[in-house]
């Protein structure tokens, strides 16, 4: 992805919403994947861990929770996957994912379920 699309959406959520990240460098896979699970309480916080995470993460989010396709447009630099807990197939690819040493966020609150 062009990193000045990228800096341009961190810089843009960190003005309007005043998030920080310090040492973002840590969230690079060394070997094997990177697992980042986060706790939210909005359907779109998303948003703000968005621009701190290397190019290609996926998102693992409650079927209820994915993004409009035209916000999916826009975060062109991540793959937002349905991770419905009643089927745990939904899974696989995660799991495929991060053997490959993808990096795969999860939100275990989604859904309304925690």
């Amino acid at each position: 992805m062009a990193g000045w699309k990228k800096a341009f959406f961190g810089w843009l959520i960190r003005k309007s919403l005043g998030v920080r990240a310090h040492r973002t460098e840590g969230l690079r896979p060394v070997s094997g994947g990177l697992l980042v699970i986060a706790n939210h309480e909005h359907p779109q916080e998303w948003l703000t861990l968005a621009p701190f995470l290397p190019d290609g993460a996926w998102f693992a989010l409650h079927p209820r929770e994915m993004p409009p396709p035209w916000l999916r447009r826009v975060c062109f630099w991540l793959r937002f996957v349905e991770l419905d807990p009643l089927e745990p197939d939904h899974l696989r690819p995660l799991a495929g994912h991060l053997r490959g040493g993808g990096v795969v966020a999860l939100f275990p609150s989604g859904g309304g379920l925690g």
